[in-house]
């Protein structure tokens, strides 16, 4: 409807006149639309998705399109290495973090499987697993060797029966266990009987003991090592060593 507007004119006399409504409203649309804050710059997001492949769950992730993503920390995945994503399914093209993302993207995660060899240390100190990369064509570096008490360790073997020794040059095809194998030590002692000093050896049992260089003693003539103190038995040096034992030297003024 039309505006009635009146303006007074000079010596009191009155002029009234008609304004189109559509005018008003003109003239107010255009004085609102320069109220208000400056409008800034219009964005959009796009979504991230990741394909786990197996592997524990990622949550999509929203991004600014044209912007770069900070990639979330890695899944796991029991018994696999995981390597890196991917844009495709085949895992043929690796994901650039450097490269800015304008729709919406699904990442593939790549995984590599672990072997992983136990050690079976048969009565010897523990030894942790450790975990190999499936193809791996390098020489495997194995943990420090066991130890046990009076005893020698001889390597690694891949049977309970220790009769196959393990090879670390050799590539896995699946998991497997190590089992330590053993030789018992013996030590013998000697007592020079007021002589000069010998020390202890060890002897690996089932071999015989190498003696020592003869002890000395002012005034006195070695006559050799016994097995008893009372220097009635002999030490016979071709004998097998089987358990461990002291030795005492006979002397003659």
């Amino acid at each position: 409807m039309d505006k009635i507007v009146s303006e007074t004119l000079k010596f009191g006399a009155t002029k009234t006149f008609k304004v189109p409504s559509i005018f008003l409203f003109s003239i107010l649309l255009l004085i609102t639309s320069g109220c208000g804050k400056e409008k800034g710059p219009t964005y959009w997001t796009v979504k991230v998705t990741f394909e786990v492949n197996g592997g524990s769950w990622i949550s999509p992730v929203d991004i600014i399109s044209g912007s770069t993503i900070t990639l979330p920390a890695a899944p796991n995945k029991t018994g696999y290495l995981f390597e890196d994503w991917f844009y495709d399914k085949a895992l043929n093209s690796k994901f650039d973090e450097k490269k800015s993302i304008t729709s919406n993207l699904t990442l593939y995660a790549k995984w590599t499987e672990l072997f992983t060899i136990t050690f079976n240390s048969k009565g010897g100190s523990p030894v942790p697993p450790l975990s190999i990369l499936k193809g791996t064509t390098t020489s495997i570096v194995l943990p420090e060797n066991p130890t046990r008490p009076n005893y020698k360790f001889l390597g690694w073997y891949k049977n309970s029966d220790l009769t196959d020794k393990f090879d670390k040059a050799q590539i896995l095809a699946s998991s497997i266990t190590l089992y330590a194998k053993w030789i018992q030590i013996f030590k013998i002692t000697f007592n020079s009987n007021e002589g000069t000093e010998i020390p202890e050896q060890e002897v690996v049992s089932g071999s015989t003991l190498t003696l020592p260089p003869n002890p000395t003693r002012a005034n006195y003539v070695f006559k050799g090592w016994y097995l008893n103190s009372n220097l009635a038995t002999k030490f016979d040096e071709t004998q097998i060593i089987t358990s461990s034992f002291t030795l005492y030297a006979k002397w003659l003024p």
